[in-house]
């Protein structure tokens, strides 16, 4: 029997019929590719709308601004983080974590991470932020660079969160840097001093009572940390039956002033032209300036934000004391006279009046013409002084400020008794020391003043003003 062969028709359909198979499938893994992409790509993310009711207009302005750059520039790391570091300045910590996580998809920078884990730690996701500084770290370690504010926030995350050994890590790591070396990001003062305090509340929690006390008293010698130091040392000296000693430390925390602002060179807020910011990260970034000798970049902050709060008593100060500083010391005092004023009841208004009208006073006394006047500043100063020792009678630089006061005016058993008052006040501090040494040699008492200004010059060895008085005294015989 002869086998029949399919016609040419039947071949036709059978090609077309296997094309439509294949054409069939190719769309099936098509649709399947592009479902498996929508549903597995990264979330669009859209710039956060902030609630603006409770910020200061120029922020709100400035949030504007930024937001706009992000839509105007979405695939943009840069304009993702800086509307970030708007948000995070002011404490808008998830909205700034959106920012951040956004940036860190564009651009896998460190900073970027950095940011994005201390967001997370203000938001209480303490395991997440560990990971995100880890990486931060890792990131900049990598690339050659040490950045030791970094490392010390993940040491406090690791810390909180019970890693204890890693903690420990950390904070020597931080010790071990030397600022000098290339590489280290930024003059980051005060980060080796809260290295110490992290290191000093592990040994706490060990129970290992000499190694704490250690590291309290070397993060005191930072007057970053100054202050919390102090307050921290008296319960570990009495676990050590050191009960002077803890009495010392409590004396000293009541008297010692705020511990200055760490400078945290990744500070969103490092920079008045780069962002801005809410008013008390404003005085605190001018304080900061002032107490590191920029009074001019402490006015130029202050400036505009004296013009929209002219009758908050701080501002004042701080400005009073930077135009000072800058020997404007007319606009100053008015504004200090002003702060007076203001909080009447307030020790830092009177006490820094009392100090720039003395420093005034000393400048107007080396020209003989001018003493008249420099006598009448030292006749305010002694009031001012007067004024915060009433209000707190343990500053001892308020009984200095009194005291030099007091000597210019000729009042020498009053001054005398006012910078010895200023010295068992603050003993620790070199500058009573140094004026009643001097008023002592003026006065040729010898002997009293060669013991404080020895004194003097042990607690701030190489300063040029302690070196100066010690070379008049007579040489001993």
């Amino acid at each position: 029997m002869q086998t029949k062969t399919p016609g040419k028709a039947a071949q036709v359909v059978t090609v077309r019929k296997r094309a439509m198979v294949w054409g069939l499938a190719a769309a099936v893994v098509t649709a399947a590719l592009v479902l498996g992409w929508w549903l597995l790509r990264p979330a669009a993310i859209n710039p956060p709308v902030i609630a603006s009711g409770n910020l200061d207009p120029a922020i709100v302005e400035a949030i504007d601004k930024a937001r706009e750059a992000v839509l105007r520039r979405p695939r943009s790391d840069e304009t993702w983080g800086a509307l970030g570091k708007i948000l995070i300045a002011n404490k808008l910590w998830e909205d700034s974590r959106v920012c951040f996580l956004k940036a860190e998809r564009l651009a896998k920078k460190p900073l970027w991470l950095y940011y994005e884990g201390i967001a997370l730690y203000s938001l209480g996701r303490l395991e997440e932020s560990i990971d995100k500084l880890r990486e931060a770290v890792r990131l900049w370690e990598s690339a050659g660079e040490d950045a030791p504010t970094a490392r010390l926030r993940l040491g406090k995350a690791l810390m909180d969160g019970h890693f204890a050994d890693e903690a420990d890590g950390q904070f020597r790591r931080v010790l071990a840097v030397r600022g000098d070396r290339p590489g280290v990001r930024g003059q980051e003062s005060g980060v080796k001093g809260m290295a110490h305090i992290g290191l000093a509340q592990l040994a706490y929690e060990r129970e290992d009572w000499l190694s704490c006390r250690h590291h309290f008293e070397a993060a005191y010698n930072d007057p970053h940390c100054r202050k919390l130091a102090a307050t921290q040392l008296p319960p570990v000296c009495l676990r050590l039956d050191d009960a002077p000693a803890a009495a010392k430390y409590e004396k000293l925390a009541a008297q010692l002033p705020p511990d200055l602002a760490m400078n945290d060179p990744f500070s969103p807020i490092s920079s008045q032209r780069d962002v801005t910011v809410t008013k008390q990260a404003q005085i605190s970034q001018a304080q900061r300036l002032y107490a590191m000798g920029r009074a001019r970049e402490a006015v130029q902050i202050l400036s505009p934000l004296l013009d929209q709060y002219p009758d908050d008593a701080h501002v004042n100060v701080i400005q009073g004391k930077s135009l000072c500083r800058m020997d404007d010391f007319d606009s100053g005092r008015k504004l200090l006279k002003k702060a007076t004023e203001l909080a009447a009841d307030d020790f830092e208004p009177h006490f820094s009046l009392a100090m720039c009208l003395v420093n005034e006073g000393e400048k107007q006394w080396s020209t003989p013409d001018a003493q008249a006047k420099a006598r009448e500043l030292f006749a305010l100063a002694a009031d001012s002084a007067r004024r915060a020792i009433a209000i707190n009678p343990a500053a001892g630089l308020a009984h200095m400020y009194l005291g030099v006061s007091l000597k210019y005016l000729g009042q020498w058993q009053a001054a005398l008794s006012s910078l010895n008052e200023a010295v068992h006040c603050n003993p620790e501090q070199w500058e009573p020391h140094l004026r009643l040494g001097t008023a002592f040699l003026e006065h040729d008492q010898v002997r009293e003043a060669r013991f404080h200004l020895e004194q003097a010059n042990r607690l701030s060895p190489d300063n040029p003003r302690i070196g100066d008085e010690l070379k008049k005294l007579p040489d001993v015989k």
